[in-house]
């Protein structure tokens, strides 16, 4: 193996390792929204609160801003998070899972 595919190889492991990263945040995000809707349930509120999504989205983009990141493309993340988030709130004020 030459110097270059040692280097892709490597270059390669090191995304798997941030992947893992990124799912193992995920997972314990989901976890923190399995508790939020715990006590949305207690306090009688809805799964979607708009004026929560719209400042959480905003602060989003400053910081995503900040980081040189695509507004589009962290809309796009963020949205599909948001939905999962929903589902699961869903599920939990309806008394499934």
């Amino acid at each position: 193996m030459d110097k270059h595919e040692e280097e892709l190889k490597n270059l390669r492991l090191e995304i798997d390792g941030l992947d893992k990263l990124l799912l193992t945040t995920l997972r314990n995000r989901f976890r923190l929204v399995d508790k939020i809707s715990r006590v949305k349930k207690k306090l009688g509120l809805p799964a979607h609160q708009q004026a929560r999504w719209d400042t959480m989205l905003k602060s989003r983009f400053q910081f995503a801003d900040r980081l040189k990141l695509d507004q589009a493309f962290t809309h796009s993340f963020f949205k599909i998070i948001h939905r999962e988030s929903k589902r699961i709130q869903i599920a939990k004020l309806k008394g499934n899972k």
